[in-house]
């Protein structure tokens, strides 16, 4: 060190020192000192590097300054002072190649300073101190794998620090803690950075960035790896991750390395990687601390173990990224916003797929969707959504195209989390089935005492169980039946819980259209008794009235009942028939097929096979008729001769009905009266909705009976109709 120095006079600023070798020494080189001026005198000479290699003492000598009486050093001690420090100044870049002595520390402020081995950061200190300054530098590991020890703490200035950790398969290590007032950034190259301290420096974290000496090429895909839990700052006062972009398409990542990681806001665009490559556990990344809002649009996945994802604080995170993540997805508070990527350069479509997600007060939503057809966001196989906390949560979507695909069996565990009768979970999102390249029937499972409310119109076709607490279809709402193409094919509507129907069923009766009858149980809920809430319907049903809801299928008719939950497929029939007439009627008298209530001589049953009005009388003129014929000519041919000819009105309604009418003959009016239905000789033509005089009811048929005469000199003929 320097023993004894004058101070001289008259100094404006510090004179430099120039360390001159000894005229014997031809080995010593990199010595550097500096002088401290105060009052216009040189006060004290330090060696901030005590340089190598050096066999004599050198001179120091002083120039510059403005002083008007030099300073001079008049005595140096044989031994190095070793406990200065090194600085870097301006934009270039310095590279350290052998192991130095300092014991001070290093500030790099601006440019890059390159190393291969933490030893070149001079000594490390007996324990954890501020040993490395960056603001607006770079510290760059030059083509190796060097690890800053655990006691060198790294410190970001107000310009902040950059962090580059050399071309693949390099890697820069930080043991120690980095701390400071400004943000670090993790500039552009190949390899990847380590941090294994649970560091608390007060800016951004930015993965991807343009700091001194970055790497401009398609290669420079940076990789930020945590080595410990909560390795990056995070809570009031901290700053947010950030993902940066590049006009060469590069591709920042945040490994968790089997670790958990908590962080403030989470910001990204679609380049951005969020993985896991080690590891077979579950590990959990969770977002939103400091109540941040941010939007991240590229991947979270796991290429080992199970990424779970948290999301915490009273902010939004939206996610509009191609997520495979498979571990859990809870959100703790705020919003979680998921939507659909509008993924053009993949020609494999991606679905945003969730997992189980837990709610705890918080909303999971979406506020846009891409194409039609495909689902906002899907539940893969096997998910649970768990519904806990204190107050309600939301399941929503607001996209182009709405919908949240049900797996074939997506279960709701909702918790009492409101303790009171008021709904814990509203899902305002429409349910449907998985459909195009995911095909496949979605069924909901209502599990635990809360109340979930469904209030969108949900079409998914497969069962719906309520095994406890309650399930409320809103006015508005729609749930959806598919029948098969027997009876009793169908999905349901059951479960032991609590169900408030006052929405609208939707019934797909396409495939069973084509059946004569059928029945088919939607709803079996045993709390379920009587009628349903004052809003329900059932979608392009009419009310019939007594909790009825009706559709004619032709001439047949669907009869849903909400007393009984069962939908029923009837023929017509004559009870159908003369209860259009008489409504609630239920005297014989009146209603009964042999009975006649206008008094017109016709009784009920034939009325309805002749197309008459057993209500209001007189139908006299739509009774069969009688008429003797000779050599008729018709369709089926009708062999030559003469014959009784016997016409009357048949109407398809009594025909669909299973109401049977027959042309009987006899002789003498005492004997027996013969069917003509297969006789010998009897034709019978049938020309399908005749126009008649006076006119029909729709759909009436004529039917001509030719019955020989043969030798008989009398024959009567009379219309038997059977009821059944």
């Amino acid at each position: 060190g320097i023993d004894s120095f004058t101070g001289g006079a008259g100094y404006i600023g510090a004179p430099l020192v120039q360390v001159v070798n000894d005229p014997g020494d031809t080995t010593g080189f990199g010595a550097t000192a500096v002088a401290t001026v105060s009052g216009g005198v040189v006060t004290g000479i330090t060696i901030t590097n005590p340089g190598v290699g050096y066999t004599a003492t050198p001179t120091f000598v002083l120039t510059g300054g403005g002083a008007t009486t030099a300073a001079t050093v008049t005595g140096t001690a044989p031994t190095p002072n070793t406990s200065g420090g090194m600085t870097f100044l301006g934009s270039g870049r310095t590279t350290l190649t052998g192991a130095n002595l300092y014991t001070g520390a290093t500030v790099v402020n601006g440019g890059t300073l390159q190393i291969t081995d933490d030893a070149q950061l001079g000594a490390v200190p007996a324990s954890p101190a501020v040993n490395v300054t960056l603001n607006g530098a770079t510290l760059y590991n030059n083509d190796s794998t060097p690890v800053i020890h655990a006691n060198r703490t790294i410190s970001l200035g107000i310009g902040g620090g950059y962090l580059q950790a050399g071309w693949a398969p390099k890697s820069l290590t930080v043991n120690g803690l980095i701390t400071g007032v400004g943000g670090l950034a993790i500039n552009w190259d190949g390899g990847a950075l380590v941090l294994n301290a649970a560091n608390d420096y007060v800016g951004n974290t930015t993965i991807g960035d343009t700091g001194p000496s970055y790497w401009a090429n398609v290669a420079a895909n940076p990789t930020l790896r945590i080595g410990i839990d909560n390795a990056l700052p995070f809570g009031p006062g901290k700053g947010n991750v950030v993902f940066g972009t590049s006009a060469n398409a590069n591709i920042p990542t945040l490994d968790l390395n089997s670790r958990n990681l908590q962080v403030n806001g989470l910001t990204g665009a679609a380049n951005a990687v969020i993985d896991n490559s080690a590891g077979t556990g579950d590990y959990l990344l969770t977002v939103g601390n400091n109540d941040q809002t941010s939007t991240f649009a590229g991947s979270i996945r796991n290429t080992s173990g199970k990424v779970g994802l948290t999301k915490t604080g009273t902010g939004t995170l939206t996610l509009s990224g191609a997520s495979s993540y498979t571990g859990n997805t809870t959100i703790n508070n705020g919003t979680l916003i998921a939507n659909l990527p509008n993924n053009t350069l993949n020609p494999v479509m991606v679905f945003n797929r969730l997992g189980s997600v837990t709610l705890n007060g918080g909303t999971l939503t979406s506020t846009s969707g891409a194409i039609t057809g495909y689902q906002t966001y899907s539940f893969d196989a096997a998910a649970v959504v768990t519904v806990g906390g204190s107050s309600a949560s939301t399941i929503a979507t607001n996209g182009t195209f709405n919908g949240i695909h049900l797996n074939t069996n997506t279960v709701f565990d909702v918790a009492d989390a409101t303790s009171s009768v008021d709904t814990d979970l509203t899902v305002s999102s429409p349910l449907i089935d998985r459909n195009l390249s995911e095909g496949g029937a979605g069924a909901l499972t209502k599990n635990g005492a809360g109340t979930m409310t469904l209030t969108g119109i949900n079409t998914y076709s497969g069962n719906t169980t309520v095994n406890a607490g309650k399930l409320e279809l809103a006015d508005g709402a729609g749930m959806r039946f598919v029948l098969g193409a027997t009876s009793g094919t169908n999905n349901t509507l059951t479960g032991a819980g609590s169900v408030t129907l006052d929405g609208d069923f939707s019934i797909d009766t396409t495939a069973a259209d084509g059946l004569g009858s059928g029945s088919w149980t939607l709803e079996n809920v045993g709390s379920l008794t009587g009628a349903y809430g004052s809003n329900f319907s059932v979608v392009g049903f009419t009310d019939a009235g007594n909790n009825k809801w009706t559709k004619a299928n032709g001439a047949k008719t669907y009869t849903f009942d909400e007393t009984t939950g069962i939908l029923t497929l009837t023929q017509p029939g004559y009870a159908s028939w003369i209860d259009g007439f008489f409504p609630a009627e239920t005297n014989p008298l009146i209603i009964g097929a042999g009975a006649d209530p206008d008094f017109d001589g016709i009784a009920n049953g034939v009325e309805m096979v002749i197309g008459g009005d057993p209500k209001l009388g007189m139908d006299a003129a739509l009774l069969p008729t009688l008429e003797l014929v000779t050599d008729p000519v018709g369709s089926p041919a009708i062999p030559a001769g003469n014959y009784l000819l016997f016409t009357y009105r048949r109407t398809d309604l009594s025909v669909t009905g299973g109401v049977t009418a027959d042309c009987e003959t006899d002789t003498d009016l005492a004997g027996t009266w013969t069917s003509s239905t297969g006789a010998p000789g009897v034709v019978i033509q049938v020309d399908d909705n005749f126009t008649f005089t006076p006119a029909a009811a729709a759909n009436t048929d004529r039917v001509r009976v030719y019955i020989p005469r043969a030798a008989n000199t009398t024959l009567f003929g009379r219309l038997k109709v059977v009821v059944p």
